[in-house]
C-alpha cells in the first residue's frame, strides 16, 4: 500500500476517540509524544518542521526506544503501555491511509509478572544507604505498601494519627483509599503530619535509590526497585493471614487477580499454614 508521507501532526490527531478526556487517554497521548521527541532526538534526519511518519513510526524506532526505558529502570508493565499506546495510534493511522504499513503482529508484549521481595535485611541495608533525607519514606513504603507517587502527595487532610489512618488520594486504581496504620506507620509521620514527604522528589529518590543499589552489588538486580517494598508488603500481609479482600483494599487493587501477582508466597508458606491445621 503506497501513500503519500503524512505529516506527524496528521498521525498524532489519530488518536483513538476513547481516549479524549480519560488519564488513562491522557497518559497514553503523553507516550506517545514521548516516543516521537525520543525518535527525533536520537535521528537527526527527522529533525525537520514536519517530519514525514515514516522517519518516526517504524519498529526499528520503537524498539530502540523500548529498550531505552528499559535502562531508566521501567517496568514491563510500562514498556508495554507505551508500545500499546505507539501501537494504537498507528493501526488508527493505518486504517485511515496515513501509514502504508499496518503494525499488527510486529510486537509481542513483554511478560511482567514481578518476582522480587526484599528481604528484611535487605531493607534495613537499602534504607540506611539512602541516608536520613530518604530513610523515613523507604519504611513508609515498606509498611504501608503504598506507591512512591502516593506518599509523596500526602497532605494535612490524609493524616488522620488520632485513629492511625491515612488517605491517599487520586490513585492510580481511581479515586480515594484510606488505610489504617501499624504503630511503626504512624510514628514515621509524627515528625511533620502536615505534608511528610513534600519536600521530596521522586526522580531524586530513583536516583538515589540506584547509588544504594549500586552500593549493595545489585546492578544487575533490575527488580531491586522501591516498586518492590509494595509487592512485599502485600506478600507480608498475606502471609500475616490477612483475609485476601482486606489486602485488596489496603492495597488498593481494584481486583483481586492483581493481588494475586503481587503475592509471592512459597512452599514454606503453605508447610506453615498446613502445620497450623494438621490434626494429626
Amino acid at each position: 500500500m503506497n501513500v503519500a508521507p503524512a505529516t506527524l501532526q496528521q498521525v498524532l490527531a489519530c488518536t483513538p476517540p476513547n481516549w479524549a478526556g480519560t488519564r488513562h487517554g491522557a497518559r497514553s497521548v503523553e507516550r506517545v509524544r514521548s516516543f516521537v521527541y525520543h525518535v527525533l532526538i536520537r535521528d537527526p534526519l527527522s529533525k525537520t518542521l514536519n517530519p514525514s511518519t515514516g522517519d518516526v513510526f517504524a519498529m526499528g524506532n520503537l524498539s530502540v526506544y523500548l529498550d531505552d526505558l528499559s535502562r531508566n529502570g521501567l517496568s514491563a508493565g510500562s514498556r508495554n503501555r507505551a508500545a500499546a499506546a505507539v501501537l494504537a495510534v498507528w493501526r488508527c493511522a493505518h486504517r485511515r491511509g496515513l501509514l502504508g504499513v499496518p503494525p499488527a503482529g510486529m510486537y509481542a508484549r513483554e511478560p511482567k509478572g514481578r518476582t522480587r521481595v526484599l528481604t528484611d535485611d535487605e531493607v534495613r541495608t537499602v534504607a540506611a544507604a539512602v541516608g536520613p533525607y530518604f530513610e523515613n519514606l523507604v519504611w513508609f513504603l515498606h509498611d504501608t505498601g503504598c506507591r512512591v507517587s502516593e506518599a509523596l502527595k500526602l497532605g494535612a487532610r490524609d493524616v488522620d494519627l488520632v485513629q492511625n489512618r491515612v488517605t491517599f488520594r487520586d490513585t492510580k486504581s481511581g479515586g480515594d483509599r484510606t488505610v489504617p496504620l501499624t504503630r511503626h506507620g504512624a510514628h514515621l509521620l509524627t515528625w511533620s503530619p502536615s505534608a511528610p514527604f513534600a519536600h521530596l522528589s521522586q526522580s531524586a529518590f530513583n536516583r538515589t535509590w540506584a547509588v544504594a543499589r549500586a552500593k549493595m552489588g545489585l546492578e544487575e538486580d533490575d527488580q531491586f526497585v522501591p516498586h518492590a517494598l509494595r509487592h512485599g508488603a502485600v506478600t507480608r500481609w498475606v502471609r500475616a493471614g490477612i483475609p485476601l479482600p482486606i489486602v485488596s483494599q489496603m492495597a488498593g487493587h481494584r481486583s483481586p487477580k492483581t493481588t494475586y501477582r503481587y503475592t509471592h508466597t512459597t512452599v514454606d508458606d503453605a508447610q506453615q499454614w498446613l502445620e497450623k491445621v494438621d490434626l494429626l
